[in-house]
């Protein structure tokens, strides 16, 4: 398992994408150490809306929540101005899963919130023994490496 670099005063806490942020667990796949705002580098004035669904699986249904929702990852992908979808599992609370889609723009989201395959979605989510926490969030600017390089650059010469 993968764990949060040493010294993160979050460190334990496991109940919020920042969590799964740090550690994540492709259902079906592999354990990957991967930042989302890493996946895009957007051009000025450019924006990603990310849309983000936390939700609380019952114990017995887990597994048909995770079928649905893995079933409707490739048709949402090929959707116009998708830019990526996966589908998450916390490691420390298996019953945890987000759904986490990109689009390219809020026209592009729009769309897909009134598609017949949102609706499918949206019935998965209606499995959750609690109710899902939505989130959609506008990215204007997204930087990857280059802000950890030019930030320790700029202690050096400090």
């Amino acid at each position: 398992m993968l764990d949060r670099p040493p010294g993160n005063p979050r460190a334990g806490r496991s109940n919020c994408l920042q969590d799964l942020m740090f550690r994540r667990c492709r259902i079906g796949m592999h354990v990957a150490f991967n930042l989302v705002a890493n996946r895009q580098t957007n051009h000025i004035g450019a924006t990603l809306i990310t849309a983000t669904i936390r939700i609380t699986a019952p114990e017995s249904p887990n597994g048909e929540i995770v079928r649905v929702l893995r079933s409707l990852i490739e048709p949402t992908r090929v959707e116009t101005g998708c830019i990526s979808c996966d589908l998450y599992k916390d490691l420390h609370d298996p019953s945890i899963i987000v759904w986490v889609e990109e689009w390219k723009t809020q026209h592009d989201l729009e769309r897909h919130l009134r598609s017949r395959q949102y609706k499918k979605i949206l019935a998965a989510f209606d499995m959750s023994s609690s109710q899902p926490v939505m989130q959609f969030n506008t990215v204007v600017e997204t930087k990857g490496m280059q802000l950890i390089e030019e930030t320790l650059g700029a202690n050096k010469q400090n």
